[in-house]
């Protein structure tokens, strides 16, 4: 099928030109990648005292350091940036969580579009629309800044998702974090339930295996994270409706008629006793893990798949083996999602140290916390950090003493790099307004009191308005 927007680096679907200056520019499909050379090139983060200037990071969150004495990814790389550039005056404009994160980046967005705020900042799914502010030229390309630093490989991270960041060629958003969605259950119940993970080959074989699982337990009660499979199947699936160039929308396809009809038929009778939300303590992991092993649940279903999924899974195997299983698009590939990515504003005079914050971020020290309790939702998109991830995890037990990696946990980091490296998309269509929209005008159809048809005239006609603005 045609996906307008998904970035997808496969043979057979890119054709590549090299330009004068030994650029290459790569056609994918709508979207036009320029590529990194990498000969020659390693990274490594080198002291500058003679670097001077400012530069301003808009932060959303708690000072961890003040609060705990451990640090997220985001104060280390703040902590680091100071001791390597010590003569740039740097401002911290950090806002608590006592300030709504809608309320936060709503604020972010409109100052961004206006030309002030931050000269570097985090963008999110909610208060921003980021293709709306890609085309308004909010952000700046930062794509020379990347070609010519000597120090960056474009090897050391996942490329499909770094490229994801590029529009028309120029990397306007720097992926930080990205993630996949996933089903966490035990090689018992799979068993009992006759769940069969072979039979997953794409996303509609996922959702008819996953029903079982919910026709089998007699409450019908399994988490689901709290967008779960309704509000982010679609991007799981990657059904691509937006033609974000061109201000299109397009939900008059067999493609979304199936997905919904699915939805309605497979799994409406049970979404109003889902069990939604988790927390985000050290404890999630042995949480998930009792809960499957007295079948209180028959399965975890995961938005962010990775310590979620890595802690679950890891408390598994110390009783029975964990079955972590990705939910696949409609083509058998695996769609990933941009959950964490930070921009330039394009009117900043301060865009080469905003350059070398961004650069701390992304190496592999910084992009992940140095405590293994503090929890990251997204993987990191550098490839040596994922790597020293689930080796700390799985070396690390409930008490945090080393321990060896045993076969099963082995077994599951394979897996679980396998899982990356059949990455094929990007899924740019995930946005909460937009899915609000969308949801709340396809609900008479859940509900029964409109047809399909009607539902999806009235949300195309109602998108179709609001990407206009």
């Amino acid at each position: 099928m045609k996906k307008l927007l998904s970035i997808i680096l496969a043979l057979g679907i890119i054709l590549s030109t090299v330009t004068a200056c030994g650029t290459e520019v790569d056609e994918v499909e709508n979207n036009t990648v320029t590529k990194y050379t990498v000969e020659g090139k390693t990274n490594e983060l080198i002291p500058d005292e003679t670097v001077t200037g400012e530069l301003t990071v808009g932060v959303y969150g708690d000072d961890n350091f003040a609060k705990y004495g451990v640090g997220t990814p985001i104060d280390l790389v703040i902590l680091k940036f100071q001791e390597l550039y010590p003569n740039v005056d740097l401002n911290v404009e950090r806002v608590t969580y006592e300030t709504t994160s809608l309320e936060y980046y709503t604020k972010l967005s409109t100052n961004i579009m206006a030309g002030t705020g931050p000269d570097v900042f985090a963008l999110a799914l909610e208060g921003m629309d980021i293709e709306k502010m890609i085309q308004a030229g909010a952000f700046a390309d930062m794509y020379e800044y990347f070609e010519n630093d000597q120090s960056f490989n474009i090897s050391d991270y996942n490329e499909k998702v770094f490229y994801a960041g590029q529009t028309g060629g120029k990397q306007y958003t720097i992926p930080i974090g990205y993630t996949f969605q996933s089903l966490l259950t035990t090689k018992s119940i799979a068993e009992k339930y006759g769940f069969d993970v072979n039979k997953c080959k794409d996303f509609y074989s996922c959702l008819e295996e996953i029903s079982k699982l919910l026709q089998s337990n007699s409450d019908h009660k399994s988490p689901i994270d709290q967008f779960g499979i309704k509000e982010r199947g679609l991007v799981a699936a990657n059904i691509n409706w937006i033609d974000f160039e061109n201000k299109l929308i397009n939900l008059d396809t067999l493609e979304m008629k199936t997905f919904f009809e699915t939805l309605k038929n497979d799994f409406s009778p049970y979404m109003g006793q889902l069990t939604g939300g988790f927390g985000c303590d050290d404890n999630t992991g042995t949480s998930f893990s009792r809960n499957l092993e007295s079948e209180k649940y028959l399965f975890i279903y995961l938005v962010a798949s990775y310590e979620w999924l890595l802690s679950g899974a890891n408390a598994i195997n110390r009783f029975d083996e964990a079955l972590a299983v990705p939910i696949r698009n409609v083509d058998g590939g695996i769609t990933v999602s941009l959950e964490e990515q930070w921009a330039v504003r394009n009117n900043s005079s301060n865009k080469e140290n905003a350059y070398r914050f961004l650069k701390i971020y992304l190496d592999p020290d910084y992009i992940q916390p140095n405590n293994i309790g503090i929890y990251r939702t997204s993987i990191p998109v550098s490839n040596k950090a994922v790597k020293q991830y689930l080796e700390k995890r799985f070396q690390t037990s409930p008490s945090f003493q080393k321990v060896s990696i045993t076969e099963q946990s082995q077994n599951l980091i394979d897996a679980y790099l396998g899982f990356i490296s059949e990455i094929d998309s990007v899924n740019h269509t995930m946005n909460n307004t937009r899915h609000d929209i969308l949801y709340s005008e396809m609900q008479p159809y859940f509900d029964d009191e409109k047809t399909y048809d009607e539902c999806i005239k009235n949300a195309q006609e109602y998108l179709e308005l609001y990407i206009s603005e």
